[in-house]
C-alpha cells in the first residue's frame, strides 16, 4: 500500500510518492517504448507494414507504400536494431517507375535495401506505370506524353523489373500496372517477362492504363498458361485485353477472378472460364464509365453464340457485373450453369441496354439467389419494379435496390401469399418515392406492410428488417413509425 507522509511541503507543493510497499516508485514506472524487448518492437513494426490501408501519395491517384520501416528505423538505435532483425517488416515493395526514373540512384538503393533486409520471407510487390521499351503500336504522344517518355529511365526500370522477376520464388502477392500496350507484340512480351514459376504466389493482378484495344490474337482464348507453376494462386485480377493470350488451366486453387480494364469485354469468356472448376467469385468490371448506349456483344472472327462452349461452374457463389458488363454474359444465357450461385451484384443498369434480356438472364441463370444487389443509373429509367425482383427469385433473402423508385403498389404485391416468403432484409439506399399516393402515403403503406409481415399471427418465417434512408420530405412521425417497424417484436410463445 502507499505510504502517506505529509501531503504538503512547507511551501505548499505536494510531496512526491517515492515508495510503494517499500519499493522505489521510480523502479515501478511503465517502460518506455525504447525499452520494450526487441521481439515486441519487431512485432509492432510488422503490424505497421501489414496495414491494409497504406497512406495515399498526395501527388498521385494511386496508393503508394513507402516502407514504414525506413521511417521508424530513424527514431533511435533500439528501433533500428529491432527493424533490422524483422525481415517481414521489409517484405512490401511498392515501386513507381515514374518516380524511379526521376530519382534513379535513390530508387535503386531503396529496392536493394528491401530485397536484402527482407531475407527469405515472401514478398508483396506492387509496380506502377511500367512502360515497355518496344511497342510497335505505340501512338504518337502529345506534348505531356512526350515529356514523360523522354524522362523515363528505360535501362534502370528494366533492370529493376529483372531483379524482381528473379525473386519470383518469393512472390506472395504481385500487382503490375502498365501504361499503354498498344500492340500484340508488347503485350505478349510483357506476359513473357512474368511467365515464371511462383510457388508461393496467392494473388496476381495485371492491369493496363488506357482504353486501346487492338483486335484479337486468337479465335477463342490464349494458348499459353498464365503462369507455368503457381499451385497456391487463388485470386487473379486481369485486364480483359490479355484474354487473347492466356488461359487458366492448371491453376487448381484459383477461386476468384476479376476481369477489368477499359471498355466492354469483347472476348468469348466461355473458353476462359471452362477450366475454372473451383471458381467461387467472378467479377466483370470496367475502369471507365460506360456510355450506356445500345450494345451488342462482339465475337472474334465471326463467332456466334452457338459456337461458344458450355460453362459449368459448380462452386461459383458470388457474381459481380459492374458498369454494364452484364451484356457480356447475355450470349451465354443458355450455356452457363451456376448451380451454387447465391449472391449477385449488378450495376448500374440502364433502360437503353436491353433490360428485358438482362432480367431474363438473371431469372434463368440466377434462379436460386439468396442475395441480389441492383443499382440503376437513374430512377426515372426503371425497367422493372421492386416487387418484380422479389417475385422473380422465390428463395431470395436479401434485396438491395439502389437508386430505385419506391411505389405503394410494390408493398401490395409483396403482401400476396407466396411472395418473398424467405425475404429477411430489404435495403433501399438513395431511394426515391413515387408521387403516386404522396411520400407520406408511400411510407405509411410500407409501415403497414412491415406491421402485417412481422405480426405474430402472420409470420411464416424470420422477421423482415428494413433499411431505408431518412428523407427530409417525410414527416418525423412517419420516421418514428418506421423506426418502430424496423425492430420487430419477438414472436409470442405458443405454449
Amino acid at each position: 500500500m502507499f505510504h502517506s507522509p505529509r501531503t504538503r511541503r512547507g511551501d505548499g507543493r505536494p510531496y512526491r510518492w517515492e515508495y510503494v510497499d517499500g519499493v522505489p516508485l521510480q523502479s515501478l514506472r511503465a517502460p518506455t517504448f525504447n525499452e520494450l524487448p526487441e521481439e515486441l518492437l519487431a512485432q509492432v513494426f510488422q503490424l505497421l507494414v501489414d496495414d491494409p490501408a497504406p497512406p495515399k501519395d498526395e501527388d498521385s491517384d494511386s496508393f503508394i507504400r513507402v516502407a514504414p520501416t525506413l521511417i521508424v528505423q530513424q527514431v533511435s538505435r533500439a528501433w533500428r536494431a529491432a527493424a533490422l532483425h524483422a525481415p517481414r517488416a521489409w517484405c512490401y515493395i511498392d515501386l513507381d517507375f515514374t518516380t524511379f526514373s526521376s530519382t534513379p540512384n535513390r530508387s535503386r538503393a531503396y529496392l536493394r535495401t528491401l530485397l536484402t533486409r527482407s531475407g527469405a520471407v515472401p514478398l508483396h510487390i506492387r509496380l506502377y506505370n511500367y512502360l515497355p521499351p518496344k511497342d510497335p503500336g505505340r501512338r504518337v504522344p502529345d506534348e505531356a506524353a512526350e515529356e514523360f517518355l523522354q524522362a523515363y529511365d528505360w535501362l534502370g526500370c528494366e533492370a529493376a523489373l529483372d531483379a524482381l522477376v528473379r525473386q519470383a520464388y518469393r512472390w506472395k502477392t504481385f500487382e503490375f500496372q502498365c501504361c499503354h500496350l498498344d500492340s500484340h507484340e508488347a503485350r505478349r512480351a510483357l506476359l513473357g517477362r512474368i511467365h515464371v514459376s511462383a510457388p508461393l504466389l496467392e494473388e496476381l493482378s495485371l492491369q493496363l492504363h488506357g482504353d486501346a484495344h487492338t483486335g484479337f490474337e486468337s479465335k477463342h482464348a490464349g494458348t499459353a498458361p498464365l503462369l507455368p507453376y503457381a499451385p497456391r494462386l487463388r485470386a487473379v485480377n486481369l485486364d480483359h485485353n490479355f484474354l487473347a493470350y492466356v488461359h487458366f488451366a492448371g491453376l487448381q486453387k484459383l477461386s476468384s477472378i476479376t476481369f477489368g480494364g477499359a471498355g466492354y469485354i469483347v472476348h468469348d469468356l466461355s473458353y476462359a472460364l471452362a477450366t475454372c472448376m473451383k471458381l467461387k467469385h467472378l467479377r466483370l468490371d470496367s475502369s471507365v464509365p460506360m456510355d450506356f448506349g445500345a450494345y451488342v456483344p462482339m465475337h472474334p472472327h465471326g463467332d456466334t453464340p452457338s459456337t461458344t462452349r458450355a460453362v459449368v461452374l459448380p462452386a461459383l457463389t458470388d457474381l459481380e457485373l459492374m458498369n454494364g458488363q452484364l451484356q457480356v454474359l447475355l450470349p451465354l444465357a443458355d450455356k452457363l450453369f451456376l448451380p451454387a450461385l447465391r449472391n449477385v451484384t449488378v450495376g448500374p443498369m440502364n433502360s437503353n441496354q436491353n433490360p428485358d434480356a438482362q432480367f431474363k438472364f438473371l431469372k434463368t441463370v440466377c434462379a436460386r439467389l439468396r442475395r441480389i444487389h441492383l443499382t440503376l443509373t437513374h430512377p426515372v429509367h426503371q425497367p422493372f419494379s421492386l416487387s418484380d425482383i422479389v417475385k422473380a427469385f422465390p428463395d431470395v433473402e436479401e434485396v438491395v435496390a439502389e437508386n430505385w423508385t419506391v411505389d405503394a403498389r410494390d408493398f401490395q404485391e409483396l403482401l400476396r401469399t407466396g411472395v418473398g416468403e424467405q425475404l429477411t432484409r430489404l435495403t433501399m439506399p438513395d431511394c426515391h418515392f413515387s408521387l403516386l399516393g404522396g411520400v407520406a402515403g408511400v411510407v405509411m403503406n410500407f409501415a403497414y406492410f412491415l406491421g402485417v409481415r412481422n405480426a405474430d399471427y402472420q409470420r411464416w418465417g424470420p422477421p423482415l428488417i428494413l433499411d431505408l434512408p431518412r428523407q427530409l420530405t417525410i414527416p418525423e412521425s412517419v420516421h418514428t413509425e418506421l423506426d418502430r417497424c424496423k425492430t420487430p417484436t419477438p414472436r409470442r410463445s405458443t405454449k
